[in-house]
């Protein structure tokens, strides 16, 4: 008997420890539990938060909305002709290009209606290969004619391209004071664009399958060992860049041919910044020396930000998906917020590419 209470005796005190250790456990779990509650309460419901995060930028930005959140692409030209360019230091990403002749065009990128100044321009022709670019983002495509084969590419799509044309839409106009040909005098105002878009009802948000192919880093990115204080790049002879990155501003600043590359009212571009796709382009054997960027073989490049660089691929697996970036182990590329210069280089002037 006397066993037997003693036995007792000890699970009883037994199972009075084990009661009290998890007593313990809980009472050290609950407040954590509760803490990390309460945070994400807290920064969910902080009223100073901007409306949205601008999809080109990464950044904050109010006129980013949930019932706002579709890009715009306008091309514009880039013949000395054009320069001072309208508005050239005002989109989120400035997509440059090779066309016929070895000069190049720019597609100007905003992440929505609101974002673009009241004079843009001079607004040029499109070409079949910046038509597939702009659908693959879902854009709204603004353009001013184009080509045989970017019409083809038009029609092809039908509606599901949302556009504007200078040669039949009433949102463009004409600046002669330059006196220069017509062709270089087109413009269009983003007032304007805004009603035109409004009154055929363009929508003003993306397609529910929509995903925006940019990654933004959280923190700034110091890219590799590798430092990139200039960066020149070739699209042709007479199209030669420079990048100079500046320490105060973290942004790279840009000549074209050596002179400072900056806008109507005399501010130069600077990009925080600078990606370059080397593409390979073929002729299309026409009168006018038409040709094809073969964006969807993707390809190798250069990013470059912070003072610094790494090599970087790229893909465009269709038509009507957007181009999209990697970093050399095939990991979506995590880009440092703000503005960027995007350059869609011939694969053959790669060696023409120098950073010091």
């Amino acid at each position: 008997m006397k066993k037997i209470i003693s036995v007792l005796m000890a699970v009883v005190t037994l199972l009075s420890v084990l009661v009290s250790f998890n007593a313990c456990k809980i009472t050290i779990d609950m407040p954590e539990t509760t803490t990390e509650e309460t945070t994400v309460v807290e920064e969910t419901t902080v009223d100073t938060l901007p409306a949205g995060i601008n999809a080109l930028t990464g950044e904050y930005d109010a006129l980013i909305t949930d019932e706002n959140n579709r890009m715009v692409a306008i091309v514009v030209e880039n013949t000395p002709a054009a320069r001072p360019q309208w508005g050239l230091t005002s989109p989120d990403i400035l997509m440059e290009y090779e066309v016929e002749g070895g000069i190049t065009r720019m597609l100007w990128l905003y992440a929505n209606s609101e974002r673009i100044p009241e004079k843009v321009g001079p607004v040029r022709s499109a070409r079949h290969d910046v038509v597939e670019i702009a659908y693959g983002f879902n854009a709204i495509f603004v353009h001013w004619g184009g080509s045989t084969f970017a019409y083809e590419k038009i029609r092809e799509y039908d509606k599901s391209l949302s556009r504007r044309d200078g040669m039949y839409h009433k949102c463009f106009f004409r600046d002669t004071t330059r006196n220069v040909s017509s062709e270089h005098t087109g413009y269009t105002k983003g007032s304007s664009l805004r009603n035109s878009f409004s009154y055929v009802g363009f929508s003003s948000t993306h397609n529910e399958d929509y995903v925006n192919p940019f990654k933004f880093s959280q923190t700034p990115r110091i890219l590799s060992v590798n430092p990139c204080n200039s960066m020149k790049i070739s699209y042709s002879s007479s199209y030669n860049y420079t990048f100079n990155y500046n320490t105060a501003t973290g942004k790279y600043d840009t000549l074209i041919n050596g002179s400072p590359r900056v806008d109507d009212k005399g501010v130069q571009c600077a990009y925080k910044n600078v990606i370059i796709l080397y593409t390979d382009i073929v002729s299309l054997e026409t009168a006018k020396g038409h040709q094809e960027m073969l964006l969807e073989n993707g390809g190798k490049g250069i990013y470059a930000s912070g003072g610094t660089y790494e090599e970087i691929t790229w893909t465009k697996t269709a038509e009507t998906e957007p181009i999209k970036l990697f970093d050399i182990y095939g990991n979506p590329l995590e880009l440092n917020t703000g503005n960027s210069y995007l350059g869609l280089v011939r694969s053959t002037r790669s060696a023409n590419t120098v950073i010091s």
